[in-house]
């Protein structure tokens, strides 16, 4: 019986922190950063990705120059973050870490996975 009620509070730790490790990556994410994409076609090595709340839901959109890039299926799960957004009319997947205040990780397209970073934006 002990037993039991061990694992199971032990098992409501674990999921309690990653849910609570969930929201405070949420809460650094929120705002605006810059990204290199070294490897993209050239109108899109470099741009910003905008985290903001909206109906109490973490969203994203992708600046480039004067082009908003809307995205989907925002998930935080840790420090892992992934989205997909549909830049001329394809979806790409973008997987990021957060890691020591910086992001980095992957974008996923036709043209192939291509390394991205990212950093706070000065305000």
């Amino acid at each position: 019986m002990k037993k039991a009620f061990v694992m199971s509070l032990l098992l409501m730790t674990i999921f309690g922190s990653v849910k609570l490790s969930a929201q405070n990556t949420e809460k650094l994410l929120l705002g605006t950063w810059d990204y290199t994409a070294e490897y993209a076609p050239i109108e899109y090595q470099k741009g910003q990705i905008v985290f903001f709340e909206e109906d109490g839901e973490a969203m994203a959109n992708i600046v480039i120059g004067e082009q908003t890039i809307d995205t989907q299926d925002l998930s935080i799960d840790g420090a892992k973050v992934e989205f997909v957004a549909f830049v001329e009319y394809e979806p790409v997947t973008i997987e990021l870490e957060l890691k020591d205040g910086k992001l980095s990780g992957n974008v996923d397209s036709s043209e192939g996975v291509m390394p991205v970073s990212l950093e706070k934006a000065k305000e």
